[in-house]
């Protein structure tokens, strides 16, 4: 029963993302036209496309500075920004976030001051956090501009509460970490997994967060996460000038972080589908031309989808590893992750 229900979660785990992904490219194909996109595809200047490009890069200079900031003195800003971009290479070429794990892996077997591989990872959680909570604070913003709401604002700001719930009990575990490990050792002192494996993750988890009791790093890590967020929405707003006729100013405060939300969906690396989903509906429902939407889409898509990918691929060979390496980290760390909390939650029981 058992080795049934794991083959099944694994097929599960295969088939959902391939299938949502097709669903995703059939729902804008089957009304799409393709010559007009073609057509307004056609739009695009050289002078254009090497705009967004600087744009674009600037937005990934901003982001791997923030990242930075949130990891503090162990990392350089070059580390920061090799590491970042070999993440998003691996989220463009192997599914289920692999990513995440592979950032943490290779900037953790690169630390100059032995940062833990938990520690790293709740850095990027908190970058990640941080991100949704700027995201919906933008898409509030965006919506509060239109006459009429397309999606209730009470739950956005719903979800809004909840991840700031989480920065606090993040910081709250931060700032009573000894407390919280004394009681969890003395607690789970003769469970040995717990005691050997779970208490240690979670301990460096903990020490990852202390970001959040530093009042000017955290401030100056939102701001920079924040003008990432504004250069990719300067982009979209740049493409829907090219590429669309009546687009408002403000359309892209809703369209951006709907493209960004949606990808939290799981679907083939890269986003492939979901990404021009959430333009193609964000900007339909605001009165967009589908042809023009999803041109925006591809060409922000192509973007996202090669330059951190080359990005990636020289850090990760400016950082001393190589890409069969790094895969293979990857997809171990996320392998030792789901096994430990397998065991620890049976252990726990």
């Amino acid at each position: 029963m058992q080795k049934s229900r794991y083959w099944l979660g694994r097929v599960l785990r295969v088939v959902l993302p391939l299938l949502i992904s097709a669903l995703a490219i059939w729902w804008v194909v089957r009304k799409l036209d393709f010559a007009e996109l073609w057509a307004t595809l056609r739009n695009m200047h050289l002078a254009g496309l090497l705009l967004n490009l600087l744009v674009y890069m600037a937005g990934l200079v901003f982001r791997a500075l923030s990242f930075s900031t949130i990891l503090g003195a162990k990392f350089s800003h070059m580390e920061s920004f090799h590491g970042m971009n070999a993440g998003y290479f691996l989220n463009n070429i192997l599914p289920f976030r692999l990513g995440e794990f592979g950032r943490a892996a290779l900037m953790v077997a690169h630390s100059k001051k032995k940062a833990s591989f938990m520690e790293v990872f709740a850095g990027i959680v908190t970058e990640r956090t941080l991100d949704v909570v700027i995201g919906l604070v933008l898409f509030i913003g965006g919506l509060i501009l239109i006459k009429s709401t397309l999606v209730p604002v009470w739950t956005l700001v719903l979800a809004l509460v909840l991840m700031l719930g989480m920065v606090v009990l993040a910081a709250l575990g931060a700032k009573y970490k000894e407390n919280v490990m004394t009681f969890l050792w003395t607690r789970y002192q003769d469970r040995k997994i717990v005691r050997e494996k779970l208490l240690p993750w979670l301990e460096n988890f903990l020490k990852g967060f202390e970001v959040f009791l530093q009042p000017k790093r955290i401030t100056l890590a939102i701001v920079l996460l924040f003008v990432s967020w504004l250069f990719a929405i300067l982009q979209v707003y740049l493409l829907q000038k090219q590429l669309m006729t009546g687009a408002v100013w403000w359309w892209p405060f809703v369209v951006v972080p709907t493209s960004t939300f949606i990808m939290a969906l799981p679907s083939m690396p890269g986003g492939i589908g979901v990404y021009e989903v959430g333009f193609e509906r964000a900007y339909t429902m605001l009165g967009a031309p589908m042809s023009a939407a999803v041109a925006v889409a591809l060409v922000m898509h192509v973007f996202q989808l090669i330059v951190p990918s080359i990005l990636g691929v020289i850090g990760v060979y400016a950082l001393g590893e190589n890409i069969g390496s790094l895969v293979n980290k990857a997809q171990f760390a996320k392998t030792e992750a789901v096994k430990q909390a397998e065991a620890e939650s049976a252990d726990i029981e």
